[in-house]
């Protein structure tokens, strides 16, 4: 931020995709309580970014390997965004295809579309991993969601995930949905 560096550092038990690699060793998924959790606040930090002023932060890089967790109780965990080395504010100029081919948004190779969208892609791509506890395989990306058991993240995750960006919500209208309960 125009010659200001702020570096935070807090020890986190673990990461998402830590988690759900665990998980799918032992044939395990999260609950939908724990998904929610986790989703809520992701999405709460995500939409901080993206209400910045004067310009938004696209973080560029949201993964499972990004959110980091602390348990709170046997189900209950706190979620964290990390890892803001791709993070942009939209006004500048933004690199091609950053973050996780997986998670990338379909725009983001052309630098002039970047916007917090691509974020609300990735998020959808996430709210995907968290839903089945594995990595989501891009080939069968539309396969999966078309698969999901549970209507309301079923919805979110087709919104979110849309080829079209001007489709796709907020992140504010994410967290409305959210907090409605998915």
């Amino acid at each position: 931020m125009d010659q200001e560096c702020v570096i935070l550092t807090e020890l986190m038990q673990t990461s998402l995709r830590a988690v759900l690699e665990e998980k799918e060793t032992n044939k395990l998924t999260l609950s939908r309580q724990q998904v929610s959790n986790i989703a809520m606040d992701v999405g709460k930090a995500l939409n901080y970014l993206h209400l910045m002023k004067p310009d938004a932060i696209i973080h560029r890089d949201v993964s499972s390997g990004n959110v980091l967790l602390e348990q709170l109780g046997a189900d209950m965990w706190k979620a964290k965004l990390s890892d803001f080395g791709s993070s942009n504010f939209a006004r500048q100029v933004a690199t091609v295809a950053p973050g996780n081919f997986t998670y990338a948004a379909p725009e983001s190779a052309d630098p002039d579309l970047q916007s917090p969208k691509m974020d609300v892609f990735s998020y959808g791509i996430l709210l995907l991993e968290m839903s089945y506890g594995h990595f989501p395989d891009v080939q069968k990306r539309q396969e999966l969601i078309q698969k999901l058991t549970w209507p309301a993240m079923k919805a979110l995750v087709v919104e979110c995930t849309t080829k079209d960006l001007k489709c796709r919500p907020s992140m504010s209208a994410v967290l409305i949905k959210l907090n409605k309960g998915i």
